[in-house]
């Protein structure tokens, strides 16, 4: 097997060769992770539309409740594409309660259409499930732990 290793300068990228079957062993760091999908901008929308949600609840312990944001993850191995195609779930902290301030550890496991629109590095916003029911939410209010599945 011949082994050829050139750079790509102009992208950034170290290709290596096997035969004819190139790997992209360095990728740039847009096209590797998943911070256009999600980032700050989808963190505020999930927030207002989790919040909605609690609203929206028909369990008079929940409708109370709001988030009063989402941290991105701080652990940048969860923001990789690979990660999110072979776990599909990230971990990372809301603050949510009756005065929005509790720190709650939040789980948001991905769906089809979130898996695959972090793949494309396109906005999630259209994965979000409809806010006018909290089934797509596990809710432990004794533990602080909120598990969210998106579509």
């Amino acid at each position: 097997m011949q082994v050829v290793v050139c750079e790509d300068t102009a992208n950034g990228r170290e290709l290596f060769t096997f035969n004819t079957f190139i790997l992209f062993l360095i990728m740039p760091e847009d096209q590797n992770n998943i911070k256009k999908s999600f980032n700050e901008d989808f963190c505020t929308q999930l927030e207002y539309h989790l919040s909605r949600a609690f609203t929206n609840s028909l369990n008079k312990e929940f409708k109370w409740l709001w988030c009063d944001g989402i941290k991105v993850p701080f652990m940048e191995d969860q923001l990789l594409k690979q990660h999110i195609i072979e776990k599909q779930k990230l971990v990372t902290e809301a603050w949510i309660g009756t005065s929005g301030q509790d720190i709650y550890t939040m789980t948001i496991k991905f769906g089809q259409c979130s898996t695959e629109k972090c793949r494309q590095g396109l906005s999630l916003n259209d994965c979000l499930p409809d806010d006018r029911s909290l089934n797509w939410v596990k809710l432990d209010l004794d533990k602080k732990e909120i598990e969210l599945q998106l579509d």
